[in-house]
């Protein structure tokens, strides 16, 4: 799980910095160079973007839960982040913070839900890490 983790880190990373120097190049895959949008979108993407480089720990938190047959806890984790965080911020972000409330939506959604989960991974980080230390102990 800590190797997943790290190498989705480093991955995420890399993306969100081309994203983050780079979002015209996206932006130009899907509308025209000439659109008058183009600003309001590349500001739009680097919004939306921010918290790519940890997202990938609830994707790996709710597999993880899944692969170990906790179901219930890999649902809550999944829902947090679509529905339960998602959901309320873009209610009220848009009317605190205009456009950009809509686009930093997700982004806190997900850093909240990345919150949530670590929360349940660390018990499991440190139980496992108990385990491991007593293994190599006793052999």
């Amino acid at each position: 799980m800590a190797i997943a983790m790290g190498a989705a880190a480093v991955f995420s990373t890399v993306l969100f910095v081309i994203i983050q120097v780079f979002p015209e190049i996206f932006i130009q895959l899907l509308i025209s160079t000439e659109s008058s949008t183009i600003p309001v979108s590349v500001n739009g993407l680097r919004l939306y973007m921010k918290m790519i480089p940890v997202v990938a720990i609830n994707l790996l938190g709710t597999a993880y839960y899944q692969s170990v047959a906790n179901g219930k806890v890999a649902l809550f984790l999944s829902i947090a982040r679509q529905v339960i965080f998602l959901i309320p911020a873009i209610l009220f972000l848009p009317n605190l913070l205009g456009l950009n409330g809509v686009w930093l939506s997700t982004p806190l959604s997900d850093g909240l839900s990345v919150v949530i989960t670590m929360l349940f991974l660390i018990p499991v980080f440190t139980k496992n890490k108990v385990v491991n230390e007593l293994e190599l102990e006793t052999n």
